[in-house]
């Protein structure tokens, strides 16, 4: 999906308000203002185009599968490819389940350029067992120029298991078998 960006609309009024108001005084300028409407419409095309073609360049590796404990904080960690020679300004955002209690719902960084594997993470706790799912992972960056705003939706296959966490129950457990029953003596 493209969404103009603020510079986008700069660009255009610094282009065209100057040249209509040029045709208003004196209407021999109609070919100018012809031109300027062309340079600025090919610029944008253009742009438009790098910016589509660099986003979609950019590739995301994910874990099989997430098998985490119930209300402890997890990372989910996701390994970014750039090949494109310029650096992105990217945002990221995935939506977790109801039930997960997610640090940051977008992060924003920056893709280096020409960058391997560039790690991402987000940092969530579950509060209820069960399976669960992502499905999308939602990545927005700016084009070549700054005029477009390019977004893509990258699906996923990221089952995630949650487990109750028996974290309390194994101390309790422990202090169980090390206590004989008799005063004072311990294995």
């Amino acid at each position: 999906m493209i969404v103009p960006a603020s510079r986008l609309l700069v660009l255009t009024a610094s282009a065209l308000i100057p040249a209509s108001l040029l045709i208003a005084v004196a209407p021999g300028f109609l070919p100018i203002w012809g031109i300027a409407l062309l340079g600025v419409a090919l610029v944008a095309v253009l742009d438009m185009q790098s910016g589509r073609s660099a986003l979609a360049s950019i590739t995301v590796e994910y874990p099989d599968e997430l098998a985490i404990a119930q209300d402890r904080q997890s990372p989910l960690t996701l390994s970014l490819e750039n090949p494109v020679a310029h650096a992105q300004a990217l945002r990221l955002g995935m939506q977790f389940p109801p039930s997960f209690d997610v640090e940051q719902e977008i992060l924003s960084f920056i893709a280096p350029a020409e960058a391997r594997l560039e790690e991402v993470t987000w940092n969530f706790t579950p509060s209820e067992r069960g399976e669960y799912g992502v499905m999308q992972l939602h990545m927005e960056g700016y084009s070549r120029m700054g005029l477009w705003l390019v977004r893509r939706n990258i699906p996923l296959q990221l089952p995630i298991h949650v487990y109750p966490n028996l974290s309390e129950e194994r101390r309790q457990l422990a202090a169980i078998f090390l206590n004989r029953g008799r005063l004072g003596i311990h294995a």
